[in-house]
């Protein structure tokens, strides 16, 4: 068996023309007729999570004016009317463009039905990760997470809801260690439990239960 280096990713090793990466996409599988994902086609380029509910690459978008992206992928099927929500959704974000959202892109439902959504890519890691480790000051962190506070705060009076408001989505930019969301109103379009009675509600609950966590690291850093 000869190993050479894979036409699509040139970084891997690829065995009869397909290697890792490749297997990936192919895995993404698309609805029957439709040859690429809709926006483009799309390049994986390394994995950056796995979760139990879902997957997360960097990809390469492979359009006229190629660019980095975020590629989501969940594992259990959409509920319907997902597409028609993301539609709405993107539509609503692009309009407003408040710079600590990361906006989304392009979404499918492939043929097992599961979804995958494409995001803009931020370089950055997990706001606690990054208090943990003392790169980013916890009183920068504090002054983030009031500026989050007042972002989600006109995001519910134009009636937009993020809905997972945890440490898994509130990051800390590179260089300059701006906080920013990822996975804005996902939760809500993908929830097939009964929702919370008040969505806004639950997000204040998840940025408050941030900021103890951030105390929490300035205290043990002292």
């Amino acid at each position: 068996m000869s190993l050479h280096n894979c036409s699509r990713h040139p970084a891997a090793d690829a065995v009869r023309g397909h290697c890792q990466a490749c297997l990936l996409e192919a895995a993404f599988a698309l609805p029957q007729g439709m040859k690429t994902a809709p926006g483009g086609r799309f390049t994986i380029q390394v994995p950056l999570g796995d979760s139990e509910g879902a997957l997360v690459f960097l990809v390469r978008d492979d359009s006229a004016a190629p660019r980095l992206l975020r590629l989501k992928r969940w594992r259990t099927p959409a509920p319907e009317g997902f597409i028609a929500g993301f539609a709405r959704l993107k539509t609503q974000l692009h309009e407003w463009r408040p710079p600590t959202i990361v906006l989304p892109v392009t979404a499918w439902v492939d043929a097992t039905g599961c979804p995958s959504v494409v995001t803009d890519f931020r370089q950055g890691l997990p706001l606690l990760e990054s208090v943990k480790s003392g790169w980013l000051h916890p009183e920068r962190a504090r002054s983030g997470l009031r500026h989050l506070q007042q972002i989600l705060e006109a995001a519910h009076q134009r009636g937009l809801t993020h809905g997972s408001v945890v440490p898994g989505n509130v990051f800390s930019a590179r260089p300059d260690g701006a906080l920013y969301l990822l996975d804005f109103g996902l939760a809500v379009l993908l929830s097939s439990l009964p929702a919370p009675s008040d969505w806004a509600a639950a997000d204040r609950e998840g940025l408050v239960g941030i900021q103890a966590q951030v105390e929490r690291l300035s205290s043990e850093s002292r």
